[in-house]
This record gives C-alpha cells, sequence and structure tokens, in this order.
C-alpha cells in the first residue's frame, strides 16, 4: 500500500511538474506571438509612413509643375508682360529673347557687328 500512495504521489508530482511546463510554453507561445503581432504593426506603420511621404512628393511635384519661381518672374519679366498683353513682336512670341541682345533686338548684327548691310541700293 505504501508503495501504491508513492506511485501516486510521484505521478502527481510528474503530472503537476508537466502541467507547469505546458503552461509555461503556452504562456511563452502568447508572448512571442504578441511580439511579432507587434512587430508587423510597427512594419505596416512604417510603410505607410513611406507611402504617405511619397504620394505627398508626388502631389508636391505635381501641383508646382509648370510655375515659375520668383526667380523666374524677375528675369523673365519683359517677355511676361509682353506676352500677357498680346503683342506681336519678337520679345512676346520668343521666351528670352530679351538676354540675347545679338539676335533679339538686331538680328542683323552679331556680337555688335552688322553682318547684313541696311542699305538698299537697286544698282
Amino acid at each position: 500500500i505504501e508503495v501504491q500512495e508513492a506511485n501516486k504521489e510521484s505521478y502527481k508530482k510528474g503530472y503537476i511538474e508537466r502541467a507547469q511546463e505546458n503552461l509555461r510554453l503556452v504562456q511563452e507561445n502568447k508572448n512571442l506571438q504578441e511580439k511579432a503581432k507587434l512587430e508587423k504593426e510597427e512594419r505596416q506603420r512604417d510603410y505607410n509612413e513611406f507611402l504617405s511621404s511619397q504620394l505627398k512628393f508626388k502631389s508636391n511635384l505635381n501641383s508646382s509643375y509648370g510655375s515659375m519661381t520668383e526667380n523666374e518672374r524677375k528675369l523673365n519679366l519683359k517677355d511676361l508682360s509682353h506676352f500677357q498683353t498680346l503683342e506681336n513682336s519678337i520679345s512676346a512670341i520668343i521666351p528670352g529673347i530679351n538676354h540675347i541682345p545679338s539676335v533679339g533686338s538686331r538680328p542683323t548684327c552679331r556680337c555688335g557687328k552688322a553682318i547684313v548691310n541696311n542699305t538698299y541700293s537697286p544698282n
């Protein structure tokens, strides 16, 4: 009878130890799953931020496409004013011609020297 009691006690002790080990493993598994879930959420959040920054960058590029900067406006002020008033002059037709004086203002001159004789003589 004592041997049977000892066997029961050792069986109970082994059962309790196995149950505790199983509980510890279950808890460890839950911790690993929670950690994996948090890491996945963090990766998703980072990816979301990356995509939103790309969208913002692209929308900024699209919204400013074709717009002149302040320096460009200063540089092309004469061209813009001629174009806006619909003048029929070479500076209204060709942007930037005011900045090339040898071509725009005097098309018959190169580097300050006449390349075509402006006087017409039929003989």
